[in-house]
């Protein structure tokens, strides 16, 4: 793996607004600055068997992730976690009726020595979406066009849905997202 430093496109900021990112400056650097969310000034390279490993690496996280939420639900162990008591029983009851899950996106730590390490899952939230699949994507046909990535998470998506089509309960789908 290489972290290699790249100019930022003239206007970004106005580039993935108009693509979607409007969540602007989340937080401050150690000097108490804006520290953006989206950062042009660095991108990572990967080798192949870098991508095989870490594809491995997902899948085994994605089963121990899956096996987590299991022992949440059979030990009634919401409360540890944060989740208000209204949540509890439609959870359970989900995860009773194996309702589908449509995407998650990793938050990993990785050397290209070791094994990824899991810093955060988000599960079937819209928001990670642009930013996985959307921004990155522009941003690597704009600075390089030649190249590819290691993701296929419009590809996978739109096989997902046709997977689900006939366990949803009719043809019209709806998606939420809350800053609450």
């Amino acid at each position: 793996m290489k972290r290699a430093r790249h100019k930022p496109r003239p206007n970004w900021q106005s580039t993935v607004e108009s693509q979607g990112l409007v969540y602007g400056t989340p937080a401050r650097d150690a000097r108490g600055r804006d520290r953006p969310y989206w950062d042009e000034s660095v991108h990572y390279e990967f080798e192949m068997d870098e991508i095989l490993a870490l594809e491995a690496d997902v899948e085994l996280l994605h089963s121990m992730c899956l096996s987590a939420v299991e022992q949440v639900v059979l030990m009634e162990r919401y409360a540890e976690f944060g989740l208000p008591e209204w949540s509890w029983q439609p959870i359970a009851e989900s995860w009773r009726r194996c309702d589908p899950h449509v995407y998650g996106r990793f938050d990993l730590r990785y050397d290209g020595r070791r094994p990824a390490v899991l810093l955060e899952y988000n599960a079937d939230t819209p928001t990670t979406l642009l930013e996985a699949a959307i921004l990155q994507w522009y941003w690597l046909k704009d600075c390089f066009p030649g190249d590819d990535q290691w993701n296929s998470l419009h590809e996978q998506l739109v096989d997902r849905w046709k997977q689900l089509r006939d366990l949803l309960p009719s043809d019209e789908l709806h998606l939420s997202w809350s800053g609450v």
